[in-house]
């Protein structure tokens, strides 16, 4: 069988009005995994995007995998050279997560890479700062005062409760660092340099692994979704080195923060004399999951089947439901009925947190030494 052939009707195929996915024959199924991946390279991030997709097709709109959730299982083993998975029957959500932590199960076991790009010149210094920790990947250079967790976070692209293990010094010690590539390259080349400057200097030591955790589903309220839509002249585009929103560690106490339009695309947090504040400019669901995720702690999944972009400002009292965000200072102007963050997305923005469980993404550290000198 030409397998190239059949990908190119079959990778991307959503089926008519009426055709059901699991009247594709699942040889051609085979055929397009082969063929993607010979073309990518990457079998891992094949299957992490089955199983994403699956996950999607959950909720609207829909886009077809062309294949039952059995299918879709043996698919992602057979991609990740692991035994053909034992049937057995699951629908709706359970097939997609059973795919996804199939999926980054083989992350954790191929995801390495063998060889990251590295800086042209590191400099890493001790830094007494106590204020606002802060990472900054800039075209060709990196820019940092921080505790290595938030380090580790960013070079892996996680939020602090997916680091697990490691010393307290972690948390406890902030670095300086100036680092500098060869070329002018973007972020994303950066943050792999960062990878390797900290496996370099930092001795340090990883692997992800999948774990069953309490995650939030973010769903629709239920008198329905509040989201204003997105404004011409609601937000600013900012040059790629204006100043990072908060990302961790400490905040500045409410009404520091100078007064500016949000970043477009982007949700930022901050507090302010009326109490914590999150806010964006045509911004996508996917943001505000990210957002809300590191402000609760907790991984949240958008399950609300929303696709536009909206503009938003939420204001709640900063609480138990937000554990990662200062307490109010004693004696401080917040109002006393600012509601809690759950109450403020159901009244302001229409939006539920629901408990749940579900396969998060955790990178452990086996090994870490203090930084080597200069």
């Amino acid at each position: 069988m030409d397998c190239k052939a059949w990908s190119r009707r079959c990778c991307f195929t959503i089926p008519r009005s009426g055709g059901s996915p699991a009247t594709y024959a699942p040889e051609r199924e085979l055929c397009c995994d082969d063929a993607t991946v010979l073309v990518t390279g990457d079998a891992v991030a094949y299957a992490m995007a089955l199983a994403e997709l699956e996950s999607t097709r959950q909720a609207w709109p829909r886009p077809a995998v062309a294949a039952t959730g059995g299918l879709l299982a043996h698919r992602i083993a057979r991609l990740l050279g692991q035994s053909r998975a034992a049937p057995r029957t699951l629908s709706g959500p359970g097939v997609a997560a059973a795919a996804l932590l199939m999926a980054i199960t083989g992350l954790a076991v191929f995801g390495q890479p063998t060889a990251r790009p590295a800086f042209e010149a590191a400099s890493i210094k001790p830094s007494e700062g106590l204020g606002l920790q802060m990472v900054r990947p800039l075209p060709g250079r990196l820019m940092a005062n921080a505790a290595l967790r938030l380090l580790i976070q960013n070079a892996y692209g996680v939020q602090a409760y997916q680091v697990a293990g490691g010393p307290e010094w972690i948390d406890n010690e902030r670095y300086q660092i100036e680092a500098k590539a060869a070329n002018n390259v973007g972020n994303a080349q950066i943050l792999l340099m960062l990878q390797s400057l900290l496996a370099d200097r930092f001795q340090l030591k990883v692997h992800r692994e999948a774990k069953e955790m309490p995650v939030y589903e973010l769903v629709a309220g239920k008198s329905g979704l509040k989201l204003p839509p997105a404004k011409s002249g609601a937000c600013e585009d900012l040059a790629p080195d204006a100043p990072p929103d908060w990302s961790a560690g400490r905040m500045r106490p409410p009404g520091q923060d100078p007064p500016h339009l949000p970043r477009c695309g982007s949700v930022s947090v901050g507090l302010d004399v009326a109490g914590a504040r999150m806010q964006g400019g045509n911004v996508g669901m996917a943001e505000l999951v990210r957002a809300l995720s590191l402000v609760v702690g907790r991984t949240v999944i958008d399950k609300t089947g929303y696709a536009g972009a909206f503009d938003m400002r939420l204001v709640f009292q900063p609480d138990e439901s937000t554990p990662v965000l200062p307490p109010p200072p004693p004696g401080g102007n917040f109002h006393p009925e600012t509601p809690s963050l759950p109450a403020a997305l159901q009244e302001q923005l229409g939006l539920r947190l629901e408990k749940a469980r579900g396969p998060v993404e955790v990178i452990v550290i086996d090994h870490v030494e203090q930084p080597t000198g200069n």
